[in-house]
């Protein structure tokens, strides 16, 4: 049986989630035994064939890319954008395009850099045929979970509440605070949260960290400010 070729697809990012792949050792091995790795740049695996099964794509869209971004997603069975760059083109969608509003098919695996064992989670799922589906809880439930304490209760800046879980919480319990890399999760009360940093903080601090987070979460915390 003809294994399933992948392919690695950088476009503007710094390449840290191919290294966060590579930091997966072994793994990647094991990877290779069910699929054909077909193009991966820091392994020096350049194929340009095309047809390749699973495009996973690491970086933002600049509007040179879409095309060929388009023309290689379409002969793939999955498309999935890698890390918060790919995912919602974080820090910067005011000049590049997330994955998704490129190729509407394409799955996220969003963080900064992405969970490896998401990854993992997700070639399993393209093997078996299954959907793959993202945690449906914010940062904070696993933070809880792990004896950590609040820390907008302390006074801090958070956006643990607004964001996607699944990274375990490390930032926040390495004494640190929530960046939101993972991105809003689906049931997010964005206006509750910003209203109790409203009590503390100003809005262009707010309005700052939520931009980071993607056009989405922008757009909704400048109406949320503009309505009071």
């Amino acid at each position: 049986m003809e294994k399933a070729r992948i392919a690695f697809l950088p476009l503007t990012s710094c390449y840290g989630c191919q290294v966060n792949t590579l930091d997966l050792g072994e793994e990647v091995l094991r990877i290779a035994e069910f699929f054909t790795i077909s193009k991966f740049s820091l392994l020096g695996l350049e194929n340009s064939e095309q047809g390749y099964d699973i495009l996973i794509v690491e970086g933002m869209v600049s509007k040179d890319d879409e095309d060929f971004l388009k023309e290689l997603a379409s002969y793939a069975h999955r498309v999935v954008a890698l890390g918060s760059c790919a995912s919602f083109a974080w820090l910067n969608w005011e000049e590049f395009k997330p994955v998704p509003e490129v190729i509407e098919k394409a799955d996220i695996l969003p963080g900064c850099p992405y969970v490896k064992e998401e990854l993992r989670a997700y070639l399993i799922s393209c093997l078996r045929g299954t959907e793959f589906s993202l945690p449906q809880k914010n940062v904070c439930v696993e933070h809880i979970l792990r004896g950590g304490r609040c820390v907008m209760l302390e006074g801090g800046f958070c956006m643990g509440p607004v964001t996607r879980a699944g990274c375990g919480a490390l930032c926040l319990l390495s004494g640190g605070t929530c960046w939101g890399c993972r991105g809003l999760y689906e049931d997010a009360n964005i206006k509750a949260h910003v209203k109790r940093l409203l009590s503390k903080y100003p809005k262009d601090l707010i309005i700052e960290w939520y931009k980071r987070l993607g056009r989405k979460a922008y757009e909704e915390v400048m109406r949320i400010c503009q309505d009071g």
